[in-house]
């Protein structure tokens, strides 16, 4: 005999539990040298209308899977179930070669066969447990796009302070992640000397990457980027008045914080200062240097990102 628990419910009219147990050992046996592990079935057999649904429910090493079957009559619905029965064994058991010879056969058996509704493992607490963190799994590491608008102020980059406004977008990963960022200062007044005024405005772009430590309740960001771009000036009240550009290369490390406002949106503030690898330096005649960028040059900013 197989190690099965049978539980079967089923009209007056359907085979029992008993007739399944003894098709079940009649078509099948043991593989030599095998243990088999048991085997907990509960079937219910139901009449709707003219049609009968089998329920069938297994578990095995403790995975619960089911199966559904539809049958015009009631007799085929007991192939149905044994088989099910066989094949929950795997490789343990073995179909003898009989077994297509019934010892009592039901005509309705091949003229009326059962048709399978449905038939799918059903995951145990255990398993559910593991695809909910798998789900997390994936939905932390996937990549992600995170665009942010921003304010931004600097002091001795343009004049003792300035005020500009950029973009940026960062895309990668829960924990690391690459940025890009577009920033622009307009026209101020950056130094005078000698009755000449210098008058600066700058655009720039990034690239770099940050390293984050997210938790529930903010994201801090470490992050590093090469910055390049035109620093451009012209010169109010000289003799001869002007304007000149010159090239702005600077590397920018940061520390940048994500505090969640409300789904997808964050305020985003950061914090560093600007190293230039070059100093652009604006001189007029006569006069000679007015304006010289510093060589580190404190960098803030305020503005919103969105998690995409």
């Amino acid at each position: 005999m197989l190690p099965l628990h049978l539980d079967w419910s089923a009209p007056l009219e359907c085979p029992t539990g008993q007739q399944v147990e003894q098709e079940l050992s009649r078509i099948t046996r043991p593989r030599p040298g095998r243990v088999l592990v048991p085997l907990e079935a509960r079937a219910s057999i139901t009449r709707d209308g003219e049609s009968y649904h089998l329920a069938l429910q297994l578990t095995r090493n403790g995975e619960l899977s089911e199966a559904h079957f539809d049958s015009k009559v009631c007799a085929p619905l007991r192939k149905a179930a044994t088989l099910v029965l066989a094949l929950a064994y795997g490789d343990g058991i073995e179909i003898k070669e009989d077994a297509g010879e019934a010892s009592a056969t039901d005509p309705a058996d091949t003229k009326n066969p059962p048709r399978l509704a449905a038939i799918a493992p059903t995951p145990t607490r255990d398993n559910a447990t593991e695809r909910e963190n798998e789900r997390r799994r994936l939905a932390e590491n996937r990549q992600h796009f995170a665009p942010w608008v921003a304010a931004t102020f600097t002091s001795g980059f343009i004049g003792d302070g300035a005020m500009g406004a950029e973009a940026g977008l960062g895309w990668g990963g829960r924990y690391f992640s690459a940025l890009g960022r577009f920033s622009a200062f307009p026209p101020g007044r950056a130094a005078t000397s000698g009755g000449v005024s210098a008058q600066l405005s700058a655009t720039a772009g990034a690239l770099g990457g940050c390293a984050a430590w997210p938790s529930a309740s903010v994201t801090l960001q470490v992050c590093a980027a090469f910055e390049a771009g035109a620093v451009r000036a012209h010169s109010s009240g000289a003799r001869n008045e002007g304007s000149a550009a010159a090239t702005w290369l600077a590397l920018n490390p940061a520390l940048a914080v994500l505090v969640p406002i409300a789904r997808p949106f964050a305020l985003r503030a950061e914090l560093g200062g600007l190293i230039p690898l070059n100093a652009p330096r604006f001189d007029v005649t006569t006069l000679g240097t007015v304006y010289a960028t510093s060589r580190f040059a404190p960098r803030a900013s305020l503005g919103i990102s969105v998690a995409l």
